[in-house]
């Protein structure tokens, strides 16, 4: 159950996302986690971690990833967490653990440790990851790009499936707007 159902916008769906070559691979990427959100097995797209320019549509995969789940895996429960908007991080995390199968972090280049020291937050992702528990990033940078991260949560994350999201090309953009 996503706690965040109201903050979703319609619109935001894979049938709304404007597919061409230079997107491809990171919108098949967002389709493969939604289809299979919980593996038994340690997948190779968890965590999955999406970074490219402001505006290229990376808040649109993560709500469609929320959309597909929230309609075809009905009983997870979904965190939404802004990294931009998140004073609490430590608290929002806690919470994430305990009554979470899918965390969502957008805008994760903003995160902040607050209270939590580098250490601390590399240890409650390790505990999210190795409960299985799927995670999706997006950013604006890559993870190794993301000025004081841990070195082991760049580690972490790169184990993952870290994918460079291209802008559309121009005619496209234009064309296929939806």
């Amino acid at each position: 159950m996503d706690r965040m159902k109201n903050n979703l916008s319609p619109r935001y769906t894979f049938e709304t996302f404007m597919v061409d070559d230079t997107n491809r691979f990171a919108v098949k990427a967002a389709q493969t986690v939604a289809q299979k959100p919980i593996s038994t097995d340690f997948s190779p797209f968890n965590p999955l971690f999406i970074y490219g320019e402001s505006g290229v549509g990376k808040t649109h995969l993560l709500h469609a990833i929320r959309h597909y789940i929230n309609i075809n895996h009905q009983s997870l429960r979904i965190s939404f967490i802004d990294c931009e908007s998140c004073s609490e991080l430590s608290l929002k995390l806690k919470e994430a653990c305990c009554d979470s199968d899918v965390l969502l972090f957008d805008n994760f280049q903003c995160i902040t440790y607050g209270n939590f020291s580098g250490e601390n937050l590399f240890l409650a992702f390790n505990t999210i990851y190795r409960s299985k528990k799927l995670m999706v990033f997006t950013s604006n940078r890559s993870p190794k790009a993301i000025p004081n991260l841990d070195e082991r949560l760049i580690a972490m994350l790169a184990q993952g499936f870290v994918v460079d999201f291209s802008p559309p090309n121009f005619e496209n953009k234009f064309t296929n707007t939806p």
